[in-house]
């Protein structure tokens, strides 16, 4: 393949950061750096799920297209699993998982690149909004990325998978238990509702670890800061360009997802929007007119050269490359 690799980059940070920088085999020394953000998970650098390595995929093919640099990265809940599991329960929040690791890469990079692009996937891309109003980055990439939070897709998820996927061992009962403990979790993020399930919700709280009564085992705390990025509010004002890319065969993060992204941002002509017959999650391609099922995810697959072409023909125009 026609790009190079620096290998084993380690940048020395309070939380040091493991990763690769890819750059094109040409002459001239690219002015553009894009920084890949993962999903959900302590994800390492290539985002490997199953058989696909999204983010290997993305910088080998973008690097090769076009006069870029990208530089992918070891999750902080990769590199440091350890010491990030042993925080304290109030500071296990999207920002000290994904946010201020970005934040501060952006800051690293700024005096060797003329423009920063980041690309985020799922989780990753309902960040970019928050990183870009919050950063010098001037353009972003948003690749499945959720509109609906995150407590609201994970009994969406299940019931598909209840209903789909029998091999994925859900039940109704775990189905019916992650749906109290959603309508726990919304109880205590409105901070009101019914008295006497709140203190008994309280009193939980008060006998063991919260994150044992919500889903997912993650506290309070990260789903409260999930709503602090506040991403559609601040996607609806972006002045910078945004490509959002969607797979309609996505039974994580759905075509209504999609739509509902389309309404949001209808009068906002910095968002410019894409979506595949062909993709899934991952954005590799399956059968047309039927959702993938996890097990897909286990075929070993590569990005489609038509999604790496338009994402390279957007981050060319955008950035004048």
């Amino acid at each position: 393949m026609n790009f190079e690799i620096s290998k084993d980059l380690t940048i020395e940070l309070p939380w040091s950061v493991n990763g690769t920088l890819f750059k094109p085999a040409r002459n001239s020394e690219p002015k553009a750096l894009l920084i890949l953000v993962h999903g959900s998970g302590p994800h390492g650098r290539e985002e490997q799920v199953g058989g696909v390595r999204v983010f290997s995929d993305l910088a080998a093919g973008l690097v090769e297209r076009i006069n870029l640099a990208v530089f992918s990265f070891d999750k902080r809940t990769f590199t440091h699993q350890s010491r990030f599991a042993a925080l304290p329960e109030e500071e296990i929040t999207v920002f000290n998982e994904t946010i201020d690791e970005v934040l501060t890469l952006v800051e690293h990079f700024q005096s060797q690149y003329e423009q920063i692009a980041l690309l985020g996937h799922s989780l990753g891309g309902s960040c970019i909004p928050y990183l870009l109003a919050n950063s010098r980055a001037g353009l972003g990439i948003m690749l499945a990325a959720s509109y609906s939070p995150l407590e609201d897709l994970i009994i969406r998820q299940m019931r598909y998978l209840l209903k789909y996927a029998p091999e994925s061992g859900l039940t109704e009962t775990i189905v019916e238990t992650t749906a109290k403990q959603v309508e726990t979790l919304k109880l205590l993020l409105a901070g009101s509702g019914d008295n006497e399930a709140r203190a008994q919700a309280q009193s939980e709280e008060k006998q063991k670890r919260l994150s044992s009564e919500l889903p997912l085992g993650l506290p309070l705390p990260y789903f409260q800061s999930l709503h602090k990025l506040n991403t559609n509010a601040l996607a609806k004002t972006l002045d910078k360009p945004v490509l959002l890319v969607q797979g309609e065969r996505d039974y994580q993060v759905n075509m209504d997802e999609f739509e509902a992204w389309k309404e949001l941002l209808s009068a906002n002509p910095n968002f410019t929007f894409r979506s595949y017959e062909k993709l899934n999650h991952l954005f590799v391609e399956g059968d047309i007119g039927a959702l993938s099922v996890p097990s897909e995810y286990a075929q070993q697959a590569n990005l489609p050269a038509y999604l790496l072409d338009d994402i390279a023909d957007f981050l060319k125009k955008s950035l004048k490359l």
